[in-house]
Order: C-alpha cells, then structure tokens, then sequence
C-alpha cells in the first residue's frame, strides 16, 4: 500500500515561520514520518516509503517561510527529504549572496526602511524550484481538485491587516479568493519585513507581505478555517501537528548590533506566544488530553540563530537530534505518529472536563491580550495556600469579562470553573447555589422555596472542603459597598466567597485592590495596544473592506476610539453591516461627536481614580449604528429599546419574542428583526442545548434608556412589565410558579428598581413588587423582602384604592414578610390593623368572594399566629390558632396546613404550661399520622414527635396551671431518646446549617443539661459548632435566635465542665468558647445590624466577658441598647445596663462605672439585689486574681508547695479564672488553643496590644470577681 490509511476526522499541519530555523522543522517532520511507517506497519499496512505530508494531511498552513514550506509540500507534493534538499538549495540562493559593509550597512539598511536582501533573488529561486518540479512557472496557485488543501498567510502592506491565500476556492461569504501564481503566493508569505520588499499580485495589483506579523504561529488560523468551510463544518479534528522554530532571544536586544537586528525580527513573531495561549486554551487543552494536539519546537540554541544564518544547517541538524533524543520527545514524537495513522481513535476518547459553570460563549473575533493571561496563569498556576484573589480592574468596555472568560476556559480541564454574576446580591444568590448542581449532579440541591443564602452558605462549605481544586470568576462586582456589606441590606456578597481557593473577581472599582485582595494580587486593564486594536478591528471587517482602508486611516479610527475593545467591535460591526468605508464611519463619529456634548465636561470619578470618559466612545458607536437602525430597521430599533428594560444578561429569548412588536412575527421575520441587533454588535446571543438567551453590555444597556423620553420610558417599561407578569401567571402550580422565578429574578427586580428611580407607577408595578416579595421572601431575602412588599402596598392603595384585591394582598404579604424577617412587634401590628381592613374590603368589594376572603383571612390569622410565638404572646396565639382552625373548615383541606395548625395550638398550650391539653392534642396527631404521612410530611412529624418529649419534659416541672409530677424511669428515658432520636433524623435529612438542626439541638441539650450529662451535651456542642464554622455559617434572621438559645445552653456546658479535669491543665471548656467566638466573628458588624433584638447581642457579651474580653463585651452591650432592639424585650433593659456598668469597670475605669450606674440607678438597683453591686463584684475580681497568681506562682516555684488537694478543691474556680486572664501552663510550641488560649506572666497576649478584661490595672483597682458575675 502506498499511502495511509484513509480517515474520516481531519488531519492538520501548521508550520511557523523563522527563516532558515525551518529547517528544524522540517527534520522533526522527517522523523515523524518514519514513525509512521513503522505506526501503519503495527498494524499490518505496509507503506512501501514514508508516507507524504500532502497524502497524509487535510490542511497544511504556513507562515513567511513556514508557508514556502506548505507551499513545496501541499502543494508540489514534496516528499519531507525532497522538500529538505530543496529548502537548503533555496536557503543557500536566497541568503548566499555576501552583502557589502556587513552588519553596519544592514543596520542603517533597517533605519532606512531598505530590505537586506533583493526580493527578485527570491522569486527567481522559488520559479527555479518550480522548473525543476516540472511546473510552469505561470501554474496558478489555487487548484480545481487540490490533493492538500494549503494555506499561507499574508499581511497587507498598506493596512498591516492578516489575510490568507488559498490553493483551493472557498465557499465563505467573508472571504476573498484572490488570484496568484504559485510563486507568487511563496514569495508573499515569506517576504520578511527588513528582509524584502513587499510582493505585488497580478492582476488583482495586491501588495503583501510576510504573514508573520504578529501570527508567525498559524495554528489559529488553521483551527480558524476548520469552521467556516461547509466541507469541513462538523467533522472531528483527528489530530494537529505544530511545528516551530524555536523561541527567539528578546532580552538581549540591545546588547549588540546583530543581537538589535534579531530582536526586531523576534518582536514581529509572537510564535511561542500564540503557542502557549493554544495549549493553554479550553480547546487545545482539549486536543492535547485526547492525544490530538502535538508541538515541537527546538528551543535550545536555536535563539542564538539568525533568520538568514544559511550555512548552520549543520548546527541546526544536531541541535534537532538532541531535542528527539530525549525520552520525553521520543515518546511524543511516537504518539504523534500513531495518532497520524489512526486519527479517529482519537476523537472519540472522550476527555473529562471538569464541572464548570460557564454560561458566556466566546468572543468570535478575540485578540488573546497575553500579558493579562500570563499574569493570571502565573498567578493561579501555583498551588494553593489559603486564599488566591486576584482583582481584574478597569472602566466598561475595556475587556474585563473577554480576558477572564479567555483564562476560565483555558483552565476547564484542570480545574472546575465557576461563573457568578456579582452585579447584585440578588443575582449572586441566584448562580452561586447552582454550582451545587454542577459538583454533586446526582442530587437536587437547588430548589427556589428554600433559604438562598442558606444554599449558599453550603456551597461555601463544600468549595472549603476542596479548595484546591476549583477556580470561581466574580464577574462585574462593580459595586464595592454591595460586595463587602455596606449597604442598607448588610447582605454582603463577600460573607459567602470561600476562605481558601482561587478567586478571580471582574470590576470597574479599583478599591477591591488591598481590600478584598492584596494590593499586589490584581491588574488594570487598559487599552489594547496599537497592534492588538489594529488587529482586532481588522479581523472584525471583511477583506474587501479592509483592503480599502491605509493603515493610516484604521490608526485614526483606533485614536478616536480609545483602543477600547466594545468600541472597536460595534465600530467593526456597523461597517460590516452598512458596507461602510472606514474612512466614512470615522466622518459619521465625528459628526455624532460633534452633535452630542459627551465629552463636554468629564467628571471626576473618585471610585474608578479618573474621568468618566472610557464609555463615551462606546456610547458615540452605539449611537451610530442606532441611528442606522432607525433608518433603516424600525422594528429592530424598537426592539433594542425593549432589552434596556431586562437585565443586560441571560435574558430568554422567550422574553422577547412575546414582547407586543415581536409576538405576531412568524420565526422568520422575528429571526430577521433580531439578526441586524446581532450583526451590529449590540447584543449577543448565547446557545444552549435547551434554548438561547441574549445579553446586552452594561454600557450599552444603560445608554438605551437614557435616550428615552419619559413617555417612551413608561410604554417600554409597561410592556417589559406585562411580559415578565404573564411568564408567571401561566405557571399552574406552586412549584412550576416558585421554578421559573431564578430565571425571571433580576429582570423583574430591574424593572422594579427602575420604575423607583423614576417615579412610575401602575396596577401592574404594584403586582410585579408583591410577587418579588413573596419569591424574596421565600427564597430567605428577607430584609429585601419587607423593602418590596411595603412598596407593593404603598403603589396598590395609590392606583387601585385601600380595598382593592391587590392592595390587601399586598399587605398581608408585607406581614409576612415582617414576621419572617424577626420583626415580631411590627408584624403583629400590622396584622390586626390588616384583618380590620380586610373586613372593610369585604364590605366595599362586591368582586371579592366569601372563599377569597377566608383564604386571605386565614393567611393573615396564620401570620399573627407567628408574630405570638416570636413575642411570646401565648395566649393570644392559643386564641388565633383556635380561631384558624375552625376558619380552615370552611376551605379546601389541606393536609400539611391542618397538621401544622393542630401543631401550632399544642405549642402555646405547652407553652403556657397547659400541659395535659397539650399532651392530648399531640397524641391525637401522631397517631392520626400514617406511615405515608410521616414520610411525606416528615419535618412536621419531627416537630410534632419532638413536643412530645418537651410536654413530658414540662409535665415535670409543672406550672401556674398545672402541678409537677414525678415521671416514671420509661418517661425519663424516653424524653431523652425522643430528642437523640430527632436530631439524629435531622442530621441525616438536612445540613447542618438548618435551622430545625439547631431547634432539635436545642432540645436534647436541655434535657442532657436537666440529667448532668456534660460530657455528651459538650460533644454535641463541638460537633455541630464546628460545623457551622466549617460552613462559614452566617447566623441571622430567625436563626439568631435560635442560635442564642444554643448559646445559653453552650455557657452552661462551659460552667459545668470547670468541675472536671486538672486545673493545671487547659480548661475543658476553652474549646466550645473558641468555637462560639468564631461565629461571632463570622457574622461581622454588618450582619448584626439585622439582628432582631437584643438578646443575641447580650449573649455574646456574657461569653467575652467570660473570656475577660470586657472591651468587646462593651462594645456588644452598647449595640444591644441601639435601634430600639430592647422593644422585643424590655425585660433585658436592666440586665445589659447593669453588665454594661460591669464591663466599663473591669477595664480599669471604675470612676466612669459609677457614674453609669448613677445614670441608670433605677434600671440597675434591681440587678444587683440579685447579683452584688458593684462594690462587692469589684472586690471579688481581687479575690479570683490572687488566687489565679498563687497557682502561677506555684506551678512557677515561687510560692511553697500545696498538697494535691488543694488544686482539687479550687479547680471551678481555677478553671473559671484561667478563661478570664490565660492558662496557667502556656501553650508550647506549634499548640493551637484559640483566640482566648494563651497566657502570660500576668495577663493575656492580647490584652497587651487592646485591653481586655481587667488586664494589668488589676493592682490599680484592688477589687475582685464573682464566680459568673454577668449571669
């Protein structure tokens, strides 16, 4: 057999220019083409000679004298030796010639712009090649039927735009067929600028030059026709062979002459460059782990050659042999062959990429701006040791998003890859939770009824729990206030990015530099340079257009552009679209300059450090190619308003195709209206398998409205409104309605956002506003949540009147979410004013029905019913339960409801130590629950199971109502295993970070606290607090008082474990109280500013205190009395002043103490008749010091010996003592005991650098502590 095997995938060969370097390549070629002989002969073909690149290759591409090597073997079907005597006799005729003067004349030959050498020598060489192969001289370059299609590249003299010649004709509308001779396309591709003069085409009268121009490396090019020919569309790439010439030497350019002459040939080629950003890429990185993606390039030695050095072929011959010499290379070189031979063996190994979560689909025309991508990969490409982030920083437009998008892909076969949208706190919380999906795909995790930030905070935990093997991209975090939490809603975006791991974050803020990441760790990105601008822009335009325009004239276009990226491409877009010259779109923009007063004044921006003048240019383009659209595309000009009023991304396209001007179009005409938006630039359109979705760039989103009349405003937004409205009232069920909203969320938030900016209002604004609080709410954004349901009602009441449908639904709305946000006072309030006003709607509303008013009357009773609970109003909540469940009669039965009201009415009869009714009742449910329904309602069978440990738990304590009884030894135990039994299940159900974890928690710390079991109540505690913290946790809304409880539980368990252990030894309970510092820490300022209350504050404050933290525990007391929190509870007012007055005195200002109390007399005198004034609590704190030195001084040798007994019968007290001033036995080297668990001679470290307790003023006071004076 003569020739390999055929294939259906395709083969490709790309060689890169250097001059005589090719040489190289060429014997790296030779020796795998042996290889293949012996490949095919494996498997039983045998090849009578080594087989030729043109029989074996699709598609053979070169540049500059990488392309006159296509040349000989595509198209004259060279064999690799024949191709190798030919290139050493063209070497030697074409650089042979001695040059007079020698290196000086060559070097003011370069200032002078003359070429080194003649370019006739060169053709004259090439024609002579072509004699000898039998060829007429004048043989056409492209062929009918060619047998390899070849490609070299060439650049345009005048432009210095990239073009190809073909040997074969293309059937692409974009590109241009041009008409040469053979000669003349060899010549072309090689004529080095310094080294020839440029090559002029017959008859088209084209001049070109060398195609190494910034694309001596043409894999791209190669991959880049792969798709655009119809024949090739949709075929597999069985293999891509890369051949270099080595890497030049840039950083000695100026060391000589002949070295600066080098280094302007190397700073031309961008080989090694374009190489590494390929490999590096998502698709070469693809090709290379299936084995279809090989590189060779002799690197060593081969820098110290010059392009024209003719006469090293020796040098270069060894040079070669060394690099395949070498085991590494050998095998390469081998797998490469077979590759060759069996091509379609490879493309079907599947290749494993890692989850990802990469929405955005790449920019078409994208010019690698390898100096981000170099940094970034330097970056990132180093293990990770905590947290890697790394800030990507610059105006609109600039290139931001391209360049992190560029470097995610390239790393999607290392590392799983997310993208999150970090524009808003409500489009975070909506991506980031689906990472869950993409790690654990087997499972559901997402699920829009449940807590986002609670789903968020688990992605948090899992991502933690392997951090080395992700990469998470913040795109457009430009708000730096909403990002760390200083805003109104204190949700800060940054509370749920992990605390290890590699983050690399997109924003127009520079402040994230030496904040949010180190000062170091970040990049401006500026401009494109002149070369990558130019470049862009004339990859954008076609050929033709291209050709028409001087280079001149595309470097005006680039100045008055700015070299912004979006900027070009629009202005590339609009000249495609319009057929426009250059030259008459730089008119256009001048014009539409001059018209508008954008660039009148720039304002100084103080956040982005500079003028407000990098989008004016994007605005001036987007402005041209609207005023086209106007006159030329009303309906697509129409249709571009519209998408001002969505979220500028992942807009569904069935959101636009039901706008009013787009939903009587055929598929058609709605394709064609949107296809002048797409070829302009203005939006983009993305693909997936189950649908498309379009995006428009912020800033061109931003100037769509802008531009609008208020009168266009209100009809834009009215429709934009109606659509979103009529998506969710085609949903049939709850959960289909609560499924679609992720999808719907920030385009309705942006139309309610905007309709407030501005002042519009409508009956359908009112709608839009009521159904994001109920999604918000539900979706546990809760402080959002009030923020919309209040403006629901305000803008019902105003259009529709105070007994309209929606204005009462609106309100009941707004309770809930009150109530859900801890606002128990304000939500009780509300409701009874609420049921008043729904009675009146009865009355004034004949369209309302007797079951439409039940239903709101219900939810309103079941709201109230919650509002009780949380006051601890438990009669009047036994009264509304009541009240509920005869109302519910009356309406269609719902399983689920009625268990939780006959649950409800048990819980404030069991509250308010009704005990028997309550034991009743809940016997009645649990037995009424089948084994179906305790599966299918299992969280209400839990809770229900539960209370009945807590009845018999009460039943022994008794109450006003009822007298304590003494349980049986079953009781006992069976309350106990009740509550081991539900946290388990809750455990095994749910994540730790649930809140009915924590409630069930709760429980069987109580009770192991009521039967002494310490030991098991501190393993529980460790346990579960531990998880949290490992979760990053964050504690708010409901859930703060839940864990408050936890905390009181956990102090308890810290008191009762001071009775055992060695007093000499670290306190038992230093761990827990550790581990309750650090949620506190992960709550932050920001996030207790929501807290409802201030019990949770008081708490906290008790647990430093404890830890002689005075200073902290001020700060939490001071808090606790701020924002009116004490109205949930004025029962805590004289309990934070009197701790208060403490902790101010135990920092040694026991003068400013008495003065508060002063202050507060008659708040505080009650206290201390409890707990010891002031006096009494200051002379204790001595007493515990003393005793706390006596024991140092022992353990030091420098008081006398005690006897044992002695450390036994103080060890509560010594226990105690050491959490307030620091272990007795300092930790040793490497030990890790917290943040509370170091000591000193005297006091804590830390009190050192922020006094803390009672510190080193101890003498100065002369007064000593309770045992617990702050409980």
């Amino acid at each position: 057999m003569a020739t390999p095997p055929g294939a259906n995938s395709l083969r490709i060969l790309s060689i890169d220019g250097g001059g005589v370097k090719g040489y190289t390549a060429l014997l790296i070629l030779q020796r795998i083409c042996r290889a293949m002989r012996v490949e095919a002969e494996k498997g039983g073909i045998d090849l009578a000679d080594e087989p030729k690149p043109c029989e074996v290759f699709d598609l053979i591409v070169g540049t500059s004298t990488g392309g006159l090597i296509a040349v000989m073997l595509g198209r004259l079907h060279m064999s690799v030796d024949e191709c190798i005597r030919k290139y050493e006799d063209l070497s030697s005729d074409i650089f042979g010639k001695r040059q007079l003067g020698g290196q000086f004349v060559r070097f003011f030959k370069g200032l002078l712009k003359v070429p080194f050498y003649d370019i006739d020598t060169m053709q004259t060489a090439i024609k002579s090649v072509l004699e000898q192969q039998n060829k007429d001289v004048q043989e056409n370059f492209k062929e009918e039927d060619p047998v390899c299609k070849t490609i070299v590249c060439v650049t345009r003299s005048k432009t210095a735009a990239h073009d190809v010649l073909r040997n074969y004709e293309s059937k692409h509308a974009a590109h241009q067929n041009y008409k040469c001779t053979i000669w003349e396309a060899a010549s072309a591709t090689a004529a080095a600028p310094m080294f020839f003069g440029a090559v002029k085409l017959e008859p088209g009268g084209e001049i070109w030059r060398d195609g190494g121009l910034r694309r001596n490396n043409p894999v791209n090019v190669a991959i880049e026709q792969l798709g655009l020919e119809d024949e090739w569309r949709g075929k597999h790439i069985g293999c891509v062979l890369s051949l270099g010439t080595g890497a030049p030497l840039i950083n000695e350019v100026s060391n000589n002459l002949a070295k600066f002459l080098k280094g302007c040939v190397a700073m031309m080629t961008d080989s090694e460059d374009t190489a590494d950003a390929f490999a590096r890429s998502s698709h070469g990185q693809k090709l290379a782990n299936s084995q279809r993606y090989f590189r060779f390039s002799v690197a060593q030695g081969m820098e110290y050659l010059q392009m024209d050095e003719f006469k090293e072929t020796e040098k270069m011959n060894a040079l070669t042999t060394r690099y395949l010499s070498t085991m590494k290379n050998g095998d390469e070189v081998q797998r490469c062959a077979k590759s060759l031979v069996w091509p379609d063996q490879n493309w079907q190994k599947k290749v494993e990429e890692k989850p990802s979560l990469l929405p955005y689909r790449h920019c078409l025309h994208f010019v690698d701006r390898v100096t981000y991508t170099a940094e970034l990969h330097r970056f990132f490409d180093k293990s990770v040791a905590g947290q890697q982030k790394f800030v990507l920083w610059g105006p609109g437009g600039i290139g931001k998003t391209q360049i992190a998008l560029q470097f995610a892909q390239s790393m999607r076969s290392r590392l799983s890859v997310f993208w999150v949208r970090a524009d808003t706190v409500a489009n975070f919380l909506n991506d980031f939770p689906r990472i869950m999906d993409q790690l654990e795909p087997s499972k559901t995790h997402v699920s829009t009824s449940q807590d986002r930030p609670l789903l968020a905070r688990n992605v948090t935990a899992r991502l933690e729990r392997d951090p080395s093997s992700w990469l998470l991209v913040l795109d457009n975090a430009d708000d730096y206030n909403l990002f760390v939490g200083k805003t109104a809603a204190g949700n800060a975006i940054n509370s749920y990015v992990p605390k290890e791991g590699r983050v690399l974050i997109t924003t127009r803020d520079p402040r994230f530099r030496g904040t949010v990441a180190a000062a170091k760790d970040g990049l401006h990105v500026e401009p494109m340079d002149t070369s990558e601008a130019s470049d862009l822009f004339t990859k954008s335009i076609p050929p033709h257009l291209a050709s028409q325009s001087s280079s001149a004239m595309v470097d005006e276009l680039l100045v008055l552009l700015g070299n912004l990226p979006l900027a070009l491409a629009q202005a590339a877009a609009n000249v495609t679209d319009q057929q426009r010259p250059v030259h008459e779109y730089i008119a256009a923009y001048r014009d539409k300059r001059n018209r508008i007063s954008l660039m009148a004044q720039p304002v100084l921006d103080v956040e982005t450090e500079g003028f407000r003048t990098s989008g004016q240019s994007i605005l001036l383009t987007y402005e041209i190619s609207f005023e086209d659209l106007e006159r030329d595309h009303q309906l697509s000009a129409r249709c571009l308003n519209y998408f001002g009023f969505f979220h500028w991304q992942k807009i569904p396209v069935s959101l636009i195709r039901a706008l009013p001007v787009l939903a009587e179009l055929d598929d058609q005409s709605f394709r064609d209206t949107i296809k002048h938006l797409l070829h302009l630039s203005l939006i983009e359109e993305i693909s997936y398998h189950d649908g498309s979705e379009y995006s428009v760039h912020p800033i061109i989103h931003e100037g769509i409205s802008n531009r609008l009349s208020p009168e266009d405003k209100r009809s834009y937004l009215s429709d934009s409104v109606a659509v979103i409205l009529s998506k969710l009232r085609k949903m049939h069920e709850y959960r289909e309605y609560l499924a679609s909203w992720p999808y719907l969320q920030s385009h309705a938030l942006l139309q309610v956002n905007f309709a407030t900016e501005n002042n519009l209002k409508s009956e359908a604004l009112a709608l839009l506003n009521y159904r994001c609080a109920v999604f918000l709410r539900v979706s546990g954004m809760t402080f959002d949540s009030v923020q919309l349901a209040t403006q629901a009602v305000a803008i019902a009441q105003d259009i529709c009147g105070p007994y309209h449908w929606l204005t009462i639904k609106a309100w009941v709305e707004k309770i809930k979410c009150l109530v859900a946000d801890s606002h128990f006072r304000e939500g009780y309030n509300e409701s009874k004013f609420a049921m008043e006003r729904l009675d009146s709607a009865k009355l004034n509303n004949e369209a309302m029905s007797d079951e439409e008013y039940l239903e709101l009357r219900a939810k309103v009773l079941q709201v109230k019913r919650s509002a009780c609970a949380g006051l601890g109003e438990y009669k009047e909540g036994e009264e509304t339960a009541n009240e509920l469940i005869v109302l519910r009669r009356g309406l269609p039965e719902d399983t689920e409801l009625s268990l939780e009201d006959r649950y409800s009415l048990s819980v404030f009869l069991f509250e308010q130590g009704k005990f028997q009714e309550a034991q009743e009742m809940n016997n009645e449910l649990l037995i009424s629950m089948d084994e179906q329904q305790r599966t299918a309602h299992k969280t209400v069978f839990l809770t229900i199971y539960a209370l009945k440990a807590g009845i018999l738990s009460g039943m022994r304590r008794g109450s006003e109502f009822e007298p304590a009884v003494i349980l049986g030894h079953d009781e006992e135990r069976d309350i106990l295993q009740i509550h081991r039994d539900v946290f388990k299940e809750h455990l095994s159900i749910r994540l730790i970070t649930d809140r009915f974890v924590w409630l069930s928690c709760n429980n069987l710390l109580s009770e192991l606290s009521q039967k002494g079991e310490t030991p098991e109540a501190a393993d529980i505690l460790k346990r579960i607090i531990t998880g949290a913290v490992e979760s990053g946790f964050r504690f708010e809304g409901q859930m703060i008082q839940v864990f408050g409880t936890t905390l009181r539980y956990g102090l308890d368990v810290i008191e009762s474990l001071h009775g055992t252990g060695d007093a000499r030894q670290e306190p038992p309970g230093l761990p827990i109280a550790n581990l309750f510092v650090q949620i506190i820490e992960l709550a932050g300022t920001a996030m207790r500013r929501h807290w409802r209350g201030s019990r949770p504050l008081y708490d906290f404050a008790l647990l430093f205190s404890r830890l002689g933290d005075s200073h902290r525990a001020e700060e939490l007391l001071c808090e606790a009395l701020q924002d009116n929190r004490l109205e949930e509870d004025k029962s805590m007012e004289g309990p934070i002043h009197y701790n208060l007055m403490l902790a101010i005195a135990l920092q040694g200002r026991p003068d400013d103490a008495r003065r508060y109390r002063d202050t507060h007399l008659a708040l505080i005198t009650p206290e201390e008749s409890k707990r010891g004034d002031l006096e009494q609590q200051l002379r204790l704190v001595r007493e515990a010091k003393e005793l706390y030195d006596k024991a140092k001084g022992i353990l030091a040798g420098r008081n006398s010996k005690v006897p044992e007994s002695w450390w036994t019968e103080n060890r509560v007290a010594l226990n105690r003592v050491q959490l307030r001033y620091g272990l007795l036995v300092p930790a040793t080297a490497g030990e890790d005991r917290g943040p509370y668990g170091d000591a000193s001679d005297t006091v804590l470290k830390k009190q050192k650098r922020k006094p803390r307790g009672l510190g080193g003023i101890i003498d100065k006071l002369h007064r000593t502590s309770p045992s617990n004076p702050h409980d």
